[in-house]
């Protein structure tokens, strides 16, 4: 069960966001899932949706594994603006790539493991 600080944020320790961690910690089984389940933490705290119909945020998405790595697909707020996040190793890091359909904006970032 979820512990509830008051907060409203991730960082805050907000209810939903410790129940989506409860919920996801079966399935994790890396290092680079549980990144990918904090940052999609932060997607959400920034007002992003997850594009499957009536989804809460402290639930998985059922397609976040493929096999290019971890997805998350998402629309701002109730908007048409989309944006894709996805995961991956790449050696000894951790790829996170950002990329808006709409704009073909692309944002990439390297994290080293270990």
């Amino acid at each position: 069960m979820a512990v509830d600080t008051g907060g409203k944020l991730v960082e805050e320790g907000a209810e939903w966001f410790t129940t989506l961690i409860e919920n996801v910690k079966k399935e994790i089984s890396s290092p680079t899932e549980l990144i990918a389940f904090a940052i999609h933490g932060f997607m959400l705290d920034l007002d992003f949706i997850v594009r499957e119909q009536n989804l809460e945020k402290s639930e998985i998405p059922s397609s976040w594994k493929t096999s290019a790595g971890i997805v998350f697909k998402y629309n701002y707020k109730n908007t048409e603006v989309q944006a894709q996040i996805t995961i991956f190793n790449l050696g000894k890091f951790i790829q996170i790539h950002g990329f808006i359909p709409s704009a073909s904006e692309s944002f990439t970032v390297c994290l080293k493991q270990g």
